[in-house]
């Protein structure tokens, strides 16, 4: 449903999906599958006619709603019995490969199914349920509805022939498989009604998975929520990555290169240092440590839109006099500076001057350590570079006229998506839960729940059962047809072995079924171990797994100009810097012709216009921005700014 709500503005995929209404179709079906029974095809496997009747299982609540008759008939009449009944032994397809094979199923004497659950009543039995999943053509055999307001269910039949040419995966079917006979019916406001009282009941007490002990009449079970940092989810963090290239000047100082044209402008033979800065406005939820690694490697040349890889090795530098800045709005800086030797990488354009029509690219690349994350982040970015000769200088004169600003560093935009891992153990399986989280719409539903885990145990319980009480009719076929026919010569000693080995593995096989071990309930001993060992090892907590992802500038300027941020609201604290809006990020500069210092990702935010926050804070014109990791106060210098800001960041925030 999310992902409905997600597309519903986007045309092109809108068309593949239902965006009227999330949780309501329109129209409603006219049936609702109510039950299913299951025949089995052994005995039509081996060319043998038979009869059984079969209880109707309600997919819902588990529960026999009713029986019905299924009579299979080879076509012509089966022959007489079986081979060999003295001798015990499972019954042997007497099919042959590539010979043509009819026979007529009938469903009948339907019983259980009363007017006061439903209105109208019919089953259908799909081919693919009786040859199995490798036919050519699914095909759908129905029989007439039945007005139970009128008659009774006894009338309702269905009888169908179906002829075929035998091949080995429809023998392996018919040895094994079911036939699934499907009831549908439209409901009645009771019915629906205590399906919904089932669920409740299923989820206020769960079936146990073992007998156990019962609780006590004065053991209450505590009804707590969990702990909402205990939960996991995916998370979304925007980083502001800054590089400055510095040289050495003649005082001695490390002067930032010039960039001009998005690339760097560096000299000859000097001596270089490399400074990355990183921004977030996450706050505590992305609390980063370092960048212990970072190198330089792939170097190419760019020449009118063709680019030639120079060199490929991998060169590590050392950064160090990293620190990191927690302001009180949020905003996290970690800084970190270190030499960068290109020499180590032995390339010639690195070395020499670059020609007019060429530029270089050095792809650079770290690795940022986050206490929360299961690996390190890894991120790239590549360096548009070229070699001036050593006393190269750019004229002030063309500087003042050129269209084109020169910056002292670049930047870059990374979308870093924290994801949960896969779950280690049945414990961990509940972080993932989203029952919980709201989707729009939702409240059609009413009271309504979904179900938890409990249904799976439920859904088991009904696949089990209902191939268990499928076996016992067609073992009571057997057992009739045995009667029918004269018994041979008595079991020799080693034939009686032989069957008492057999019913022994599977009495075995079944008590091991039989068991089921609930990884999920602990004793109070047991938690209080756990929690203690998960304090001396920190580190077996699941973490988060990092995927960084490299954002597009756009060039499009939707709107600009000054507003003011309100950096510590203990202080009121207020800093004029200039905005630009690129949708979908809101742009912070210090300087119009200075490199932003922050970005806020408007994507899944909203603004609002408060005027308890005007009066809170003693300033006109504000608005607030609400990201899903921040929030944002903004003072425009005039009631008409405020509506012009107001209503471009509102619509890039629906986008």
């Amino acid at each position: 449903m999310r992902h409905v709500l997600a597309l519903k503005e986007k045309p092109n995929y809108s068309l593949h999906f239902q965006i009227d209404e999330p949780f309501t179709s329109c129209p409603p079906p006219s049936y609702s599958f109510v039950g299913a029974a299951r025949a089995p095809l052994r005995l039509l496997g081996g060319e043998m006619s038979s009869a059984v009747t079969v209880p109707i299982l309600c997919p819902y609540t588990m529960e026999a709603i009713g029986s019905c008759r299924v009579d299979s008939r080879c076509t012509p009449a089966s022959t007489s019995g079986i081979a060999s009944p003295a001798s015990w032994q499972p019954l042997r397809s007497a099919l042959n490969p590539r010979t043509r094979f009819s026979f007529t199923i009938t469903v009948d004497s339907v019983k259980g199914m009363t007017s006061d659950d439903y209105a109208i009543v019919h089953t259908q039995v799909r081919l693919s349920t009786l040859l199995g999943p490798n036919i050519a053509t699914e095909n759908t055999f129905a029989s007439k509805p039945v007005d139970l307001d009128e008659t009774s269910v006894s009338h309702l039949n269905l009888r169908r022939s179906v002829a075929t040419v035998v091949t080995p995966e429809i023998i392996s079917y018919l040895r094994e498989g079911y036939a699934i006979i499907e009831f549908f019916a439209k409901a009645k406001p009771e019915y629906l009604d205590r399906l919904e009282r089932w669920d409740r009941n299923r989820e206020a007490s769960p079936p146990r998975s073992s007998p156990g002990t019962p609780l006590r009449s004065s053991e209450v079970k505590p009804s707590m929520r969990r702990c909402e940092t205990d939960f996991i989810g995916p998370e979304l963090h925007d980083i502001l990555a800054n590089v400055e290239i510095k040289e050495l000047a003649s005082n001695g100082g490390y002067v930032s290169a010039e960039v001009y044209d998005d690339i760097f402008q560096l000299h000859q033979g000097l001596q270089r240092r490399l400074s990355i800065t990183l921004t977030h406005s996450s706050g505590a939820a992305l609390a980063w440590k370092r960048i212990y690694h970072a190198s330089s490697s792939d170097v190419r040349v760019v020449e009118k839109g063709h680019t030639t890889s120079a060199s490929k090795p991998d060169h590590e530098m050392k950064l160090g006099n990293q620190e990191v800045d927690d302001l009180s709005d949020g905003t996290s800086i970690l800084r970190a500076s270190g030499v960068w030797d290109t020499a180590v990488h032995a390339c010639r354009q690195l070395d020499r001057r670059t020609p007019a029509d060429q530029h270089l690219l050095v792809k650079l690349t770290w690795l940022l350590e986050v206490d929360t994350l299961d690996e390190p982040a890894i991120f790239h970015m590549d360096l548009p570079i070229k070699i001036l000769s050593r006393d190269a200088k750019r004229s002030s004169i063309l500087t003042f006229w050129s269209p084109r600003k020169v910056y002292r560093s670049a930047t870059s935009i990374f979308s870093l998506i924290l994801t949960p891992p896969l779950a280690r153990s049945a414990q961990d399986l509940w972080r993932l839960d989203t029952a919980k989280k709201h989707v729009r719409g939702e409240e059609a539903l009413g009271g309504w729940k979904p179900r938890s885990l409990s249904l799976l145990k439920d859904l088991t319980r009904l696949k089990r059962s209902a191939k268990g009480l499928a076996d016992v009719q067609a073992t009571k076929a057997v057992l009739d047809l045995v009667g029918e026919v004269p018994l041979g010569n008595e079991m020799g000693p080693e034939d009686r072995e032989a069957l008492l080995r057999r019913c022994l593995d599977l009495w075995k096989l079944e008590m091991d079924q039989r068991f089921s071990f609930d990884f999920k309930k602990e004793s109070a001993e047991e938690e209080a171990v756990a929690k203690n060992f998960r304090k001396l090892l920190p580190e077996l907590e699941p973490k988060l797994v990092p995927t960084v992802k490299s954002e597009v500038k756009v060039d499009n300027v939707v709107k600009s100009g000054p507003l003011k941020l309100l950096r510590d609201s203990q202080a009121n604290e207020w800093e004029k810097l200039d905005f630009v809006l690129r949708r979908p990020y809101l742009y912070i500069h210090e300087n119009p012709n200075e490199r932003e210092i922050q970005i806020i990702n408007l994507t899944k935010a909203h603004t609002n216009v408060s005027p308890d926050v005007e009066r809170l804070l003693h300033k006109r014109w504000a608005f607030t921005i609400f990201t899903p990791t921040n929030s944002y106060i903004l003072q425009a210098g005039s009631e008409k700014e405020l509506r012009e800001w107001f209503s471009v960041i509102s619509a890039s925030c629906e986008d």
